[in-house]
């Protein structure tokens, strides 16, 4: 092995080793596909630019699942939040596209505890939670409650249009909580918006019968039937689930 310069100024750089069955250079054919040997790429693990060059070759080749194992990798090689952050977004990204969810949903969340008052991130997470929640997944309350009180810290943020479509999130979610429903209620008077909220109020007393906004729920969702609870189905394991990462 040969010891990288400390300050190059420039310059290319193997960041593995190549392994071939010929010991001397006078034995490699001057056609290596023609022959039957097998030759390999050995990338160093400990280097991030080699575990983010695997990782990237292959998406390209559309590996998906294969490449996930390589995000927690170069994340136990770097400190950058920046940097960590990106990580943990491509993978929600990458989780995305092979349909695990949840896994993109864990993404989001490492994401969180880097930046926790990142509005994006917050509408990003909660968006993630109720997709699976209307897609119809068994997402557990807490993690409900966890999407609704997101939509609800967003709701208090922004106002009018906003506020409104953050607070009716919120009980999508969760269709029992007090603050989302007091939201909701307080941004659709004042758009003039209150007959849209006949279902909201519905499933908000289904949910919540007794809850601080009763009443109110009660007055102005008269008639209302709550939304449909999305039918529950199994997914499938996404493709690959078990597949780890290798540098061979």
């Amino acid at each position: 092995a040969v010891d990288l310069p400390a300050s190059p100024d420039a310059g290319v750089y193997f960041i593995g080793r190549i392994r071939t069955p010929w010991h001397e250079r006078k034995d490699c054919p001057k056609n290596a596909r023609a022959s039957d040997a097998v030759c390999t790429v050995e990338l160093d693990p400990q280097n991030a630019y080699a575990v983010y060059a695997a990782r990237e070759l292959m998406k390209a080749q559309q590996m998906f699942a294969e490449a996930i194992p390589f995000f927690a990798m170069e994340q136990a090689l770097v400190e950058d939040t920046d940097r960590k952050l990106a990580l943990y977004r491509d993978e929600a990204d990458i989780r995305k596209r092979i349909r695990d969810l949840a896994g993109a949903v864990s993404a989001l969340r490492q994401a969180r505890s880097l930046v926790p008052d990142d509005a994006a991130l917050k509408t990003e997470l909660g968006g993630l939670v109720l997709e699976r929640i209307e897609g119809g997944d068994a997402v557990a309350a807490d993690e409900r409650d966890e999407a609704a009180g997101l939509f609800v810290t967003l709701a208090e943020t922004y106002d009018g249009e906003y506020g409104l479509s953050y607070a009716t999130s919120a009980l999508r979610a969760s269709a029992g909580n007090d603050r989302a429903m007091q939201l909701a209620d307080y941004y659709a008077t004042q758009l003039g918006r209150v007959a849209e909220l006949g279902p909201m109020y519905a499933g908000y007393l289904q949910a919540n019968p007794n809850g601080f906004m009763a009443a109110e729920a009660r007055v102005k969702g008269a008639g209302a039937k709550p939304p449909p609870p999305p039918a529950q189905r199994s997914r499938p394991s996404f493709p690959g689930a078990e597949a780890q990462g290798s540098f061979n």
